[in-house]
């Protein structure tokens, strides 16, 4: 799995606080507003051919994973995710939903031309997306091979809702569990309250881990 390499909310926050000094070194004019990026790395745009350059080093990166025998391993790519939400510079606010589509279409349909027997599309908004939001920016069901959504606990268990009840009711194919931080808790380890309860969980025969593929013919 390839993850992302766009986590820039805190990097929104310091572009307007250094946009004074950008501007009075004359530095301003050299980087990317959050705001007109998605608009300056589609063709035409000041931000294109580096842009361009980014999504070759993803197509190397991704041809080089090959098993034992060289046989490409399957990669689960992710682009542009939570994009309902205003923290990511493709998000709700910082582009528009015709310039959004555009950028996924491009990225698609470049890394596609060397890569679409082994990389799988995933789109995941953030949860809570409308459904008007959520269509406004699908790319289009030929486009898109996996559905998620992403979920942080920063709640209640009430307002959240745990794993297990979840799993039963809509039986997803996939589950990935993100890093436990200061305000999120999304994984068992050892010595954290969670660990009897998912060991318990684990034993479930509809629960399948890599050990458990391995066997599946």
């Amino acid at each position: 799995m390839l993850g992302t390499t766009a986590w820039i909310e805190s990097d929104i926050k310091l572009f307007e606080a250094a946009k004074p000094y950008l501007e009075k070194t004359g530095q301003l004019g050299l980087v990317l507003d959050p705001k007109s990026t998605v608009k300056e790395i589609l063709p035409g745009g000041k931000g294109h051919n580096k842009f361009m350059t980014w999504l070759r080093r993803v197509e190397a990166f991704i041809l080089s994973l090959t098993d034992k025998n060289g046989k490409p391993v399957p990669v689960i790519f992710r682009p542009w995710h939570e994009y309902n939400g205003g923290w990511f510079w493709w998000g709700k606010g910082n582009c528009t939903d015709q310039d959004f589509l555009r950028l996924w279409n491009l990225t698609q349909d470049y890394l596609n031309k060397s890569l679409s027997a082994s990389i799988v599309w995933s789109c995941s908004p953030n949860l809570g997306v409308d459904p008007q939001e959520f269509y406004n920016r699908w790319p289009g069901d030929e486009r898109v091979d996996l559905l998620g959504l992403d979920a942080y606990q920063w709640g209640t268990e009430e307002d959240f809702r745990v794993l297990l009840p979840i799993m039963e009711k809509h039986h997803p194919c996939y589950f990935l569990p993100w890093r436990n931080f200061k305000r999120e808790h999304f994984g068992a380890a050892p010595g954290i309250a969670t660990a009897d309860d998912f060991k318990q969980m684990a034993k479930d025969k509809k629960i399948l881990f890599v050990k458990d593929i391995k066997k599946v013919k």
